[in-house]
């Protein structure tokens, strides 16, 4: 009988897959979940290693964000040659499109998957499949499965021919795992050791919340479940141990859902002592003095997605049962988090459907009250515009918010059009209409003064640990208490602020997109980029780098530089 098992085993081994994340194409912004996806395709890696041989191929770190026809043209170039060159015969192809962001490219690089793979299944899966399946079935679609929800049991069963692939595209629903069926990620498997900087892993599945804009509260809303802490700090040593990260990010929606857990998993992290700074997103209801006191003791920051400061508009949203509650507690918690020096990141959605000027105005306002109030911040203001997904509360009730407020978007398909960032958008409401016309971005020029006002009392253990602990920490540059703190460090940041006031008024001072406004000649910068790339990553990057990739790299040696010269005064106001 073991005998047969084996036989069996050893026939599933001979398989082989290839694992894909596309990136996206036509946003003018770089993507932030390239680090997020990685873990994805490790994760998956690890749930059908037992019964293929598996490789990954990550668009997204090999070649970058392709913005115009010219680099989106160059880019499905690159791809058909990079899987020209494979040298395997893939039985299955997994394509992952984690948001609606990356449909375009999912369909083009499905359309070469098929292309040089004929006879393989090529699978596809993640939020927007989930919310939109449909999007996948079209004449001439390469794909031949469409997984909704969690992906692992589908893909195993796929691979073990458990699911047969048909002559049309076939929606299968993965049903929410317990966290012992979680797979263990290989990070050492990951072919990109040098972009392994930044780590995301879950300790959680799920979510309690229900916010209506959000890209996860569609049809399909799995349950919160949770690894055990012990299982969470094993996961989180090995991945040092394998890959030597210097940040490592939770991506749960929601970490520290039960307090004594997420307290437990604190003080498990201060006994590890790694050298490592962590990221979390909570929310404001589940922080209180000793959790603030445990993340103050570790690299720790945390975001919060607080969306607004109007209980109006935090009951629109579905963001919390008691909305006056909610504000309260918000504004305690960015007080309390602050005077502990615990580094935030706190978001604000602008424009969603159903604000109005009284609820924006009201936002405005308490936000100006909170940093008024304080000589020194460790918060950071990070305010984006409403992006529709599909699937979610807001997208299924879009009648409702125009018939109620006046909603209108330019195109309620902004995925399928190659000028996305015109499509999506739309006024919120007939308030804002009437006060700024159709312009989408009134928000932007008080709400971007809102984020100087925040970056100019930044506290420095929020500057160098939130944003530059790839740099050598200067936290044993930290002068003795009796040091005035304002005269050396808050003047050494102010200057950094400064020296790049073009960042400031486009307020993401440490954009690389912003940055690169530095370095606009494209000749400058591919000269540029050609020697850097040669110094410092010729095994990960060469000089099929799309112009915005090459423009970061160069703006951010340029930054690197200017930090250099900030740490020797630094060192030297120390002495």
């Amino acid at each position: 009988m073991m005998e047969g098992k084996d036989t069996l085993m050893s026939t599933l081994k001979t398989k082989r897959a290839l694992l894909l994340y596309p990136g996206s194409l036509y946003f003018p912004f770089r993507l932030r979940h390239g680090a997020t996806v990685a873990s994805i395709l490790l994760h998956l890696k690890g749930c059908i290693s037992e019964y293929a041989s598996v490789d990954i191929c990550d668009l997204c770190q090999e070649y970058g964000f392709p913005q115009t026809e010219e680099e989106v043209k160059d880019f499905l170039v690159y791809s058909d040659d990079r899987f020209r060159g494979m040298d395997a015969d893939y039985d299955l192809v997994g394509i992952s499109c984690y948001t609606s962001l990356c449909f375009l490219a999912t369909k083009e690089i499905g359309r070469l998957a098929r292309m040089h793979w004929p006879d393989a299944t090529i699978v596809v899966g993640g939020y927007h499949p989930t919310a939109a399946p449909e999007d996948f079935i079209y004449d001439g679609s390469p794909f031949d499965f469409v997984v909704r929800g969690e992906g692992e049991g589908p893909l195993r069963d796929i691979i073990q021919d458990s699911l047969k692939a048909t002559h049309l595209p076939t929606i299968v629903t993965g049903k929410p795992l317990d966290p012992q069926e979680w797979a263990d990620m290989p990070f050492a498997e990951y072919p990109y050791p040098k972009n392994m900087i930044d780590l995301w892993v879950n300790a959680s599945r799920g979510c309690i919340m229900s916010c209506r804009f959000c890209c996860q509260s569609g049809e399909i809303a799995y349950p919160w479940r949770t690894k055990t802490v012990p299982s969470v700090l094993d996961m989180v040593q090995r991945a040092y141990a394998e890959v030597r990260p210097k940040n490592i990010f939770f991506s749960d929606p929601y970490l520290g859902v039960e307090k004594g857990w997420f307290k437990a998993l604190l003080r498990g992290l201060i006994e590890l002592d790694l050298p490592v700074a962590y990221e979390a997103e909570c929310r404001v209801e589940t922080l209180d003095d000793e959790l603030t006191q445990l993340m103050s003791e570790l690299r720790f920051s945390v975001i919060l997605g607080i969306e607004s400061l109007s209980p109006k508009m935090i009951e629109r949203m579905g963001k919390a049962r008691n909305p006056e509650r909610y504000v309260r507690a918000a504004i305690e918690a960015l007080h309390q988090l602050s005077g502990s020096r615990v580094p935030v990141n706190f978001q604000m959605i602008m424009n969603h459907p159903g604000e109005s000027v009284e609820t924006y105005q009201e936002t405005v306002r308490t936000l100006w009250n909170i940093i008024e109030n304080q000589e020194e911040t460790s918060l950071m203001f990070v305010p984006h515009s409403f992006l529709l997904f599909p699937g979610n509360y807001v997208y299924s009730h879009m009648d409702e918010y125009a018939r109620a407020y006046g909603y209108r978007i330019n195109d309620v398909r902004w995925w399928t059009t190659t000028n996305p960032m015109v499509a999506c958008q739309g006024m919120a409401s007939d308030s804002l209409r009437e006060a700024y016309g159709e312009d989408c971005d009134y928000w932007k020029e008080e709400v971007h003064a809102l984020e100087r006002a925040y970056l100019h009392k930044i506290c420095v253990k929020t500057f160098v640990t939130r944003w530059f602990t790839k740099i050598e920490t200067l936290k044993q540059r930290v002068p003795h208490r009796d040091r005035n703190r304002d005269d050396v460090f808050s003047r050494v940041v102010r200057d950094v602020f400064i020296a790049h006031d073009v960042v400031l008024e486009q307020c993401s001072p440490f954009s690389v997109r912003n940055l690169a406004r530095y370095d606009a000649d494209k000749r400058t910068v591919r000269r540029e980029r050609d020697g850097f790339l040669r110094t410092n990553s010729p095994a990960v990057y060469d000089e099929s780098l799309s112009t915005q990739e090459a423009t970061d790299l160069v703006v951010g040696q340029n930054l690197a530089k200017h930090l250099q010269s900030v740490r020797s005064r630094l060192a030297c106001a120390c002495q």
